[in-house]
């Protein structure tokens, strides 16, 4: 066991902090949306299983649902988010690197998931096989 990991907000004005989460589960990773209107983090309801969801919350932390699974274990691979979720500069999508690990090779291979903000639709797109760690942003 260990303890959970939660978001808070700190108020720049007034010095305190507030609770984003009051969840029993870890939150991490957060990316704020351009405008500031919504949040975006990982989280994992069980302690022993990798990142499970990309969740999103109005910045109030109010409305919190799950956006997207991120880590799949199945008997061939495991697939897990490497990094912070990226918006994009209209908001209208988020992006992660995730990297897909042969269970048999233990080779891994890497791409970056997008994922429309209400979770609609989504697309991915494998990286080069000699990437192996990076971080990646959005050109307009």
């Amino acid at each position: 066991s260990y303890p959970l990991r939660q978001l808070y907000l700190w108020n720049m004005e007034t010095k305190q902090q507030t609770l984003f989460t009051d969840a029993e589960h870890d939150c991490i990773w957060p990316a704020v949306s351009p405008g500031g209107s919504r949040i975006v983090h990982y989280l994992r309801r069980h302690a022993e299983r990798p990142l499970e969801f990309l969740a999103i919350a109005d910045s109030s932390g109010e409305n919190e649902r799950e956006l997207a699974s991120v880590a799949i274990v199945t008997d061939d691979t495991i697939t897990r988010p490497t990094g912070f979720p990226h918006w994009s500069p209209d908001g209208s999508e988020i992006a992660w690197l995730r990297t897909i690990q042969d269970r048999e090779s233990n080779e891994t291979d890497w791409e970056i998931l997008f994922v429309s903000s209400d979770g609609s639709s989504w697309h991915s797109m494998p990286l080069d096989k000699k990437f192996r760690w990076g971080y990646f942003d959005w050109v307009e």
